[in-house]
């Protein structure tokens, strides 16, 4: 894939600026994902697992948990990003006992290493590994204006056939999926929890209105991590 030979030329790619606190996003739009300007982009650094706040707009000793990794992880993945760079504190400084370094890292990097965090990314990638890998797009059209602002924001992607579309809601707001892509289809419907990896069927989440799918608010999940994130989870629609 071609990469942007310089900050205009990334910032010339048609695409939908997202404000979300924190975080300098962007979603392309289907346009923009053509064999000759698509590019290839890669989240280097996102939330590492347990640092200290760096928002100074934030309590200093407030820590990032579990589902703020995983939040700019789907962010990331759904809107066209290729990759994820996961980091746990304690570990990219390379922390030993008894030190305290910089952003809260005090916990030895070897009793890190089985963060919650380091698994739920790993259920990211078997979750996209499970379906072709280069013909998935993000399309934000699919939900319309109900994409949510700041930290509600969802995400939807899906294969260029149109035969799944997944869908991230970080904090189970109610939300509206249009699915006149399927063409009529039968569908079959899932919710993926992204904490554990498991799926669960979804038939009293769920209600078909005409050519869109409202999936009511949902909170059923065990509650761990941030209280916003204990309603996150994914709607996959499957024909």
């Amino acid at each position: 894939m071609q990469t942007p030979r310089s900050a205009d030329d990334r910032s010339s790619v048609p695409g939908l600026a997202l404000k979300v606190p924190g975080l300098a996003l962007k979603v392309l739009d289907r346009p923009a994902f053509s064999p000759r300007d698509c590019r290839a982009e890669h989240r280097g650094e996102a939330a590492y697992e347990w640092s200290l706040s760096l928002n100074r707009k934030e309590p200093q000793d407030r820590r990032t948990a579990d589902w703020e990794v995983r939040k700019a992880c789907y962010w990331d993945l759904f809107s066209g990003g290729c990759g994820y760079t996961y980091g746990f504190r304690c570990v990219t400084v390379w922390c030993r006992q008894g030190k305290s370094l910089k952003y809260g890292a005090s916990v030895p990097c070897y009793d890190s290493l089985d963060a919650p965090g380091s698994f739920q990314v790993a259920y990211a990638h078997q979750l996209l590994g499970s379906r072709p890998f280069l013909n998935r797009i993000p399309d934000p059209t699919l939900l319309g204006d109900d994409v949510g602002q700041g930290l509600e924001h969802a995400v939807a992607t899906r294969d260029v056939p149109a035969t799944y579309v997944l869908v991230y809601l970080p904090t189970g707001r109610p939300i509206t999926v249009k699915l006149g892509f399927f063409g009529g289809a039968p569908l079959r419907v899932t919710w993926f929890n992204p904490r554990d990896g498991k799926r669960t069927p979804s038939d009293q989440w769920v209600c078909c209105q005409g050519s869109s799918l409202r999936a009511a608010e949902q909170r059923r999940w065990p509650r761990l991590g941030a209280d916003l994130g204990e309603a996150e989870r994914f709607l996959g629609l499957h024909a």
